[in-house]
């Protein structure tokens, strides 16, 4: 994961062990998330503690804390939650707006890179759970996702588009192959050779020469 949670002081003074302010509330949250999280892709939680956990995991998606989401978002993709994907495809719009205005700041200034790179990471497991989920309605999210900065995010909507039953899917696939990443070139390849389209056949056999 891109956020894994360490205990300690936090920002307001209040020790996170004691439970004492805010902030550790919010430790403990995304602690608590983290380590759902950790249980389900290790396979450690039967399938009516993962009922139980599900509502509460969905619930932490419309608070302010990226680490939280991020950690939320993934235990809800290894779920494969349908409940998850209308409060996901709003995470997904809200954090894409939050990008939209940090891309107005400097890439000198250190703690706008943090915050910038935070986002985008966000934005790259949100987008991986709602293809886990098998979001029909998030396809137009995935389409739009591939002219994202971040190639994670690009990887990620590359996925999306197969997982969502895009129309044009090959057609997006396809364009991808020319990508500035290579790791997203690669992907693409290797999704149109899910997509059973013959017109994958041409582009995939130029890259050979």
């Amino acid at each position: 994961s891109a956020y894994i949670p360490v205990s300690g002081s936090n920002s307001d003074g209040a020790d996170a062990q004691t439970g004492k302010g805010a902030r550790s509330t919010a430790w403990s949250r995304e602690v608590s998330a983290w380590a759902l999280e950790q249980l389900l892709a290790q396979g450690g939680i039967a399938a009516g503690d993962a009922d139980d956990a599900e509502a509460p995991l969905v619930a932490t998606l419309i608070l302010n804390e990226p680490s939280l989401q991020y950690h939320a978002a993934r235990a809800l993709g290894i779920m494969r939650s349908k409940a998850a994907i209308p409060e996901l495809i709003r995470l997904l719009a809200t954090a894409a707006d939050d990008t939209a205005t940090l891309d107005s700041g400097t890439d000198q200034d250190p703690a706008f890179v943090k915050q910038r790179r935070e986002k985008d990471e966000l934005i790259a497991q949100v987008a991986s759970a709602l293809s886990r989920c098998e979001a029909l309605s998030a396809k137009d999210s995935f389409a739009t996702l591939l002219n994202h900065r971040s190639q994670d995010v690009r990887k990620s909507a590359l996925y999306g588009l197969l997982s969502a039953k895009h129309p044009r899917k090959s057609e997006l696939l396809i364009g991808m192959l020319t990508d500035d990443a290579a790791v997203v070139r690669e992907e693409a390849a290797r999704l149109l050779g899910f997509t059973g389209d013959r017109q994958a056949v041409q582009p995939l056999v130029a890259l050979l020469t």
